[in-house]
């Protein structure tokens, strides 16, 4: 008798009397024949069965099934639920998955600051993967950002502030925030001076006396410029392989020049 039947056997015993974790092992073997012919059903049905009892590889693997359609009908909600319980169990596969899942809008809403939060515990725990996908999403938020996306920009923020991604910098952070600031303020003067509504026009200088404008003439330059630097980032990206330790070379460049 081979070990890898030994091994079924082995597993299956233990498996039917319930334990989690040889409800995995004897799904991995019947997804990939070891020590028994290949079943995807049944492979589907012990990682259930594990995955209900809250063991992480199991649960990974149950997305997987539902994710690309092995051993059940495919469900790509179900498969962003499963990743999800994985990966908040740090399941570094699953959360890669999961990232993955809100990049692409698959089973769940598409969402690029979750999908950059997940890509980045997935990194952390040394998911190369995961590490490609954070490159290419802040490839993305960067010309996002540059375009006026609001969604971009506060992402970007984010990944500013906390160092995900990038090296952290409260000073692009503070630009990217005052841009979004800047747009909500533009908004909010068309608003007011429409036509139908009730403010005049001639009171807009006031207002601006008053502070719609809060930040000093020399720090709005610094913003502008940093802002400007990271647009023609973005820019650059469109030609040239992305590095994210280029990038934080600069922003440190940049904030010595203006802090």
């Amino acid at each position: 008798m081979s070990e890898a039947i030994k091994n079924f056997e082995s597993y299956q015993a233990k498996a039917e009397s319930g334990d989690a974790t040889a409800q995995f092992d004897l799904g991995y073997c019947y997804c990939d024949g070891h020590g028994v012919d290949e079943n995807k059903r049944l492979a589907f049905e012990w990682f259930q069965k594990s995955a209900e009892q809250g063991n992480a590889n199991a649960q990974c693997m149950l997305a997987t099934c539902y994710d690309f359609g092995f051993g059940t009908n495919r469900n790509r909600i179900l498969g962003a639920e499963w990743y999800k319980r994985s990966a908040v169990q740090g399941h570094a596969l699953a959360q890669w998955r999961l990232g993955v899942c809100y990049r692409d809008g698959r089973g769940v809403g598409r969402n690029l600051r979750l999908a950059v939060e997940w890509s980045h515990k997935a990194q952390a725990q040394g998911s190369l993967p995961a590490k490609k996908i954070l490159d290419e999403l802040f490839i993305e938020l960067l010309n996002g950002a540059g375009r006026g996306n609001i969604p971009a920009q506060k992402t970007l923020i984010y990944c500013y502030q906390n160092g995900i991604g990038v090296k952290k910098s409260p000073l692009l952070a503070s630009a990217w925030i005052e841009r979004v600031n800047e747009a909500k303020r533009r908004q909010e003067q068309e608003d007011d001076y429409h036509p139908h509504h009730t403010v005049h026009y001639r009171a807009m200088p006031q207002r601006i006396k008053q502070g719609n404008y809060w930040f000093s003439v020399s720090r709005r330059r610094k913003v502008a410029k940093a802002v400007e630097f990271d647009h023609a980032i973005s820019n650059a990206l469109i030609t040239e392989s992305f590095s994210f330790s280029a990038h934080s070379e600069l922003v440190e460049n940049l904030e010595g020049t203006l802090c």
